[in-house]
C-alpha cells in the first residue's frame, strides 16, 4: 500500500504544466510580491501536511528562475537529525554553490567595502 503520492514534475521552462490543482494564481501572487521587495526577506509558507507546500515552492522557484532570480531551497525535514537547524542550513549554503558552480563560494554575494 502506498501512503505517499509521487512528486509532481515541475519543468523549469513550464512550471505550471502539470498544475491540476490550479496553484498558478497563488504562485504568481507570491512571485509578484517578491519582485516588489527590496533587500533580504524571509517567507513562511504554513499549511497542513500534504496540502502541496513543496509543490508550490518548486513552482515558485522555477517561475522566479525564469525571471532571473536566485533562490535557495533547504528541506529542513531532511536535515532533522540536528537540534539546531542553522548548522545544516549554513553548511548546505556553503557546499551547494560549489557543487553547482565551482567558481562560486557562497549562496550570497560578497558585499563591497566602502
Amino acid at each position: 500500500m502506498k501512503f505517499r503520492l509521487e512528486e509532481i514534475e515541475v519543468p523549469e521552462d513550464e512550471p505550471f504544466k502539470y498544475d491540476a490543482l490550479k496553484r498558478q494564481p497563488v504562485v504568481e501572487f507570491v512571485r509578484n510580491l517578491i519582485k516588489q521587495l527590496e533587500g533580504p526577506f524571509v517567507l513562511a509558507l504554513d499549511s497542513p501536511w500534504g496540502t502541496g507546500k513543496t509543490t508550490v515552492v518548486r513552482m515558485l522557484r522555477a517561475s522566479l528562475k525564469s525571471e532571473g532570480f536566485a533562490s535557495v531551497y533547504f528541506n529542513a525535514w531532511k536535515e532533522d537529525y540536528v537540534s539546531d537547524p542553522l548548522i545544516p542550513m549554513v553548511g548546505w549554503c556553503w557546499r551547494r554553490p560549489m557543487q553547482q558552480q565551482p567558481h562560486q563560494t557562497r549562496c550570497w554575494p560578497e558585499r563591497s567595502k566602502g
